[in-house]
């Protein structure tokens, strides 16, 4: 009887212990199929993270493309600021014989122009500044006294 008890007993601890290894088993199944989903999980991530890394690196060199266009745009820029100022410089700071030329050239101009005529559609005098309107046109003997070897011409010329 004592050899029926101890296989009792050993049957007992015997089933005691297949059932924790059957729940312990349970247990590392379920551990294994969550390791699983996340290692799933992981990987969608991480394509996630690829196709990120791959669209900010087209971002950054399209920033890169931009940042150059804007350096020759800017270098562009000043160098027009600088054509432009020399232009304006060599506007303001011209000889005196091409101011005189320049002057020529619009009294020239001016005393080329023909009369306006008038609301009523009379022509002004231009030597008289005589008309229906009020004439503002210049008399024929300023626009002489400019020309080559005319007075004011002359005064102009004895003051430089």
């Amino acid at each position: 009887m004592e050899y029926d008890e101890d296989v009792l007993s050993f049957q007992g601890k015997q089933k005691t212990a297949l059932e924790t290894f059957e729940k312990r088993e349970q247990t590392l199944k379920g551990l294994e199929d969550a390791l699983r989903q996340k290692d799933e999980e992981l990987n969608g991530e991480k394509g996630i993270l690829q196709q990120l890394k791959v669209e900010l690196e087209e971002r950054e060199a399209a920033i890169a493309v931009r940042e150059e266009q804007l350096t020759l745009l800017s270098a562009f820029a000043q160098i027009e600021d600088a054509n432009q100022t020399l232009k304006r410089l060599e506007d303001i700071y011209s000889c005196s014989l091409l101011a005189d030329e320049i002057i020529q050239q619009y009294l020239n101009e001016l005393a080329s122009v023909p009369a306006l005529p008038d609301e009523d559609g009379s022509t002004i005098d231009q030597n008289t500044s005589k008309g229906k309107g009020k004439g503002k046109s210049l008399p024929e003997d300023e626009v002489m006294s400019w020309r080559e070897g005319g007075s004011a011409r002359r005064d102009w010329l004895e003051r430089e």
